[in-house]
């Protein structure tokens, strides 16, 4: 049985825009699309490793509003069950670090 991994994902709105990173060419996925977040640590709550993950990789802060969707994608390395919310700028714009 393969592992699961629980992530967690931000779809940052202004506007008419959406943010969306791409992954580096050094990381699993190389190159590819996907809102910015990460992985849940334990004894985060969903909210709380999304904020998290957001301050890491991005340098800002982050309002986390509804849960748009939760989805379930099958890789070779395990099952990725990415859990997606409607997120907004605090203040900060955002300074990517990977």
């Amino acid at each position: 049985m393969k592992k699961v991994i629980n992530v967690v994902g931000a779809i940052i709105y202004s506007e008419d825009k959406v943010l969306c990173a791409q992954r580096s060419k050094n990381m699993s996925l190389p190159l590819m699309w996907e809102f910015p977040g990460g992985k849940i640590e334990s004894g985060e709550s969903e909210k709380e490793a999304l904020i998290r993950e957001i301050k890491e990789e991005m340098k800002c802060d982050l309002v986390v509003g509804e849960k748009v969707t939760t989805t379930e994608h099958e890789y070779e390395f395990g099952i990725v069950k990415l859990t997606t919310f409607k997120c907004t700028l605090n203040n900060q714009m955002p300074t990517l670090t990977e």
